[in-house]
């Protein structure tokens, strides 16, 4: 589960607040493309305010896009001095290295391995600010049930090249032999 920032009305000018509820209108109807047009417009009007950063990288992790979505929450977790902002951003940075993670599964068990760790890591600090966070304490538990799966298959993955690599070289002994007796 994303975590999502409302418009907060005091934050910064109409004109960038009326853009943030459009882009969140249109992330509620699953625009998100479009949501993050309009997250950019507030941005430059108000740079410095990171409601629109957050929401643009919920988008982005919606669109599975997690590079964006993690350059982003970064940004809003290293920019904010709200707590609670921090740990909305560091849960969702869980979320998305827990996601491009399980994406890495087919292709590269060791980068999904790293990326699941970052999840744990991101998810532990969330638990630092925000103590009685549940969700965060049970992806992490998730997060190592899944690692632990991933490196069993690594290591079955490795036995099966060792045998592999045994029963070829026992091959060549064996042609090798062959060869010998022809010889002689």
């Amino acid at each position: 589960m994303i975590m999502f920032l409302a418009v907060s009305r005091s934050v910064f000018a109409d004109s960038a607040r009326a853009l943030v509820e459009q882009g969140n209108s249109l992330y509620s109807q699953g625009n998100f493309n479009k949501a993050i047009e309009k997250y950019d417009s507030a941005l430059i009007d108000e740079p410095q305010v990171l409601e629109p950063k957050f929401n643009k990288a919920n988008s982005y992790y919606m669109l599975e896009d997690f590079s964006n979505a993690i350059d982003l929450f970064r940004q809003v977790a290293s920019e904010s001095k709200d707590m609670k902002l921090v740990a909305k951003a560091k849960y969702n940075l869980g979320n998305c290295f827990f996601q491009q993670g399980m994406k890495q599964k087919d292709s590269d068990l060791q980068k999904s391995v790293d990326d699941l760790q970052n999840s744990i890591a991101n998810w532990r600090q969330t638990l630092e600010i925000e103590p009685d966070n549940q969700n965060a304490a049970k992806n992490i538990e998730v997060a190592r049930l899944t690692i632990k799966d991933i490196i069993d298959q690594i290591n079955k993955q490795k036995k099966e090249q060792e045998k592999q690599a045994q029963q070829q070289q026992q091959m060549q002994e064996k042609l090798k032999e062959l060869i010998e007796k022809q010889k002689s």
